[in-house]
């Protein structure tokens, strides 16, 4: 698919018709179907087609390229950066033409965009690609319960008023402190007859 937007690019008549053939090819060829993709274009097709001095420049051709193709799909005309649309043309052209030639011959593997995250990291050269992700965030899964374990519930606390506590004293009867065994009689009382004694005093 890739070579077949390349050649279309090449039937073009106008550079700016066939600069959106080369950058649909180029996304092909680096996998940028998607948003994320799209964004790490210029920085992927810079590692793989320039030397590790000149890829800044590189860069900000291919960022360029594509401003100028959103510019001219929305048809405001705005000019875009200081090089000509014939010489970003071109530039964007020998970037497709040189890939395409060396996936063909077997020096580079199809999977271009995994080759090029490698040539960054193997280079060691900061790299940022930012993408904006419009879908609503999901909702956090509850955490798992494991086996055995009880979810404990929080039991509401409950109000309550003491209630008044009435003591009752106990009634205590008084009852006269006897001698056990001893019965009560009339003899007991005094007498004062000498007689009465079974001895003489």
């Amino acid at each position: 698919w890739a070579l077949g937007r390349f050649q279309m690019g090449c039937e073009r008549a106008l550079d700016t018709e066939a600069l959106t053939d080369y950058l649909l090819a180029l996304e092909a060829l680096v996998d940028a179907s998607d948003e994320a993709g799209r964004a790490g274009l210029p920085l992927r097709v810079a590692a793989l087609c320039a030397e590790e001095s000149e890829r800044r420049a590189a860069q900000r051709r291919l960022e360029q390229a594509l401003a100028m193709q959103r510019s001219l799909i929305s048809g405001d005309g705005a000019v875009v950066g200081a090089d000509s649309p014939r010489s970003i043309a071109e530039f964007v052209e020998n970037c497709a033409r040189g890939l395409l030639r060396d996936v063909l011959c077997g020096y580079l593997e199809p999977g271009l965009r995994g080759v090029a995250d490698d040539m960054l990291l193997r280079t060691g050269e900061p790299f940022e690609i930012t993408a904006k992700d419009i879908r609503a965030e999901p909702e956090p899964e509850p955490e798992p319960i494991s086996e055995g374990t009880v979810p404990l519930e929080t039991e509401p606390e409950l109000e309550f008023e003491p209630e008044p506590v009435t003591v009752e004293e106990p009634q205590l009867s008084v009852e006269p402190d006897d001698d056990a065994g001893v019965t009560p009689s009339e003899d007991w009382a005094w007498d004062e007859d000498p007689s009465s004694y079974s001895a003489p005093v």
